[in-house]
């Protein structure tokens, strides 16, 4: 039996080619076919002969191919299901998967060796340093519990106090800081503003707008709304004041008994009708003073002399 087998399997012996062992049916329907295929091939071209004889080989491999397939079927070969052995026919030891050198792929944990992924089989030993934790609380998932993985700490990096492994615990309690007229408590480490509560009297910012009140003087109010000095003396930089005033230079020559005043600007150009205060005093007794307004006309300033 196993002879015939092999003889089959080797395409010794080809069952729909030996009229003997087929039954009357079968070989009525044979005569037909081939009654029939003669009878086609009279009407053919050479062309289409050429043509037909190629369909019948291509049609002869494709049944070859399918018996092939249904044997393999009919008898399984030897596979115990590792890569690594070869894969033999069962009936005649013809290998027919030739062995893998080794297994490969797979990742081996703590507790599990690798799978191949070709075969499926676990392989290898095991990777005591490789632990699972997929839901990031420090524990092995696995069997072997370890309690310490990952590193329980907050980098640099942010500063948030809070564990970067994932685990989500809080390091630390936010300190330090002072609170200001603008913002609450501001955490020394992290710099998150912790507590909300402001101090209205704590101006921490040099943030200042200044507003000229026309007189020498400007309202200083700081960025937070509150009112520092209604009547701030002007501070002049490069003759010029942060509220927007301009320095003017004040010059006195000796007309007795008043002083006569030269005004001019150091910064910008005076235009016609442009005017400013201008306070006399008497060298005789300083307790005497005269306020004039001194008006520019375009070329010339106006100013009193008495």
């Amino acid at each position: 039996m196993k002879n015939i087998i092999n003889e089959l399997w080797h395409g010794n012996i080809i069952p729909q080619e030996d009229s003997r062992t087929n039954s009357k049916e079968m070989k009525e329907l044979l005569g037909y076919m081939a009654r029939h295929h003669e009878d086609l091939e009279k009407t053919f071209t050479d062309e289409q002969k050429e043509i037909f004889k190629k369909f019948h080989d291509c049609w002869d491999e494709y049944v070859s191919l399918a018996e092939a397939a249904i044997f393999e079927y009919a008898f399984p070969a030897e596979d115990d299901g590792d890569c690594t052995t070869a894969i033999t026919c069962s009936v005649c030891g013809t290998i027919t998967t030739p062995a893998k050198d080794s297994h490969t792929g797979g990742t081996a944990t703590c507790t599990e060796k690798a799978v191949c992924t070709v075969c499926s089989t676990a392989y290898g030993a095991i990777d005591a340093n490789n632990h699972i934790d997929e839901n990031t609380d420090h524990t092995c998932d696995r069997e072997c519990g370890k309690t310490d993985i990952g590193t329980h700490a907050d980098s640099a990096e942010d500063n948030d106090h809070v564990c970067d492994y994932g685990c989500g615990a809080t390091l630390e309690d936010h300190e330090g800081g002072n609170a200001t007229c603008t913002y609450g408590k501001l955490c020394d480490i992290c710099g998150f503003e912790y507590d909300t509560t402001k101090a209205p009297d704590n101006h921490a910012s040099e943030n200042y707008t200044y507003t000229d009140n026309g007189d020498g003087t400007h309202t200083k109010k700081h960025e937070c709304g509150v009112v520092i000095n209604e009547a701030e003396t002007h501070i002049f930089v490069d003759g010029k004041c942060d509220c927007g005033a301009y320095e003017i230079t004040i010059g006195t020559v000796s007309v007795t008994p008043w002083a006569t005043v030269v005004a001019c600007d150091n910064q910008r150009m005076w235009e016609q009708g442009d005017s400013f205060t201008l306070h006399l005093f008497n060298q005789d007794d300083p307790t005497k003073t005269k306020v004039h307004t001194v008006t520019y006309d375009g070329e010339k300033w106006s100013m009193p002399t008495s």
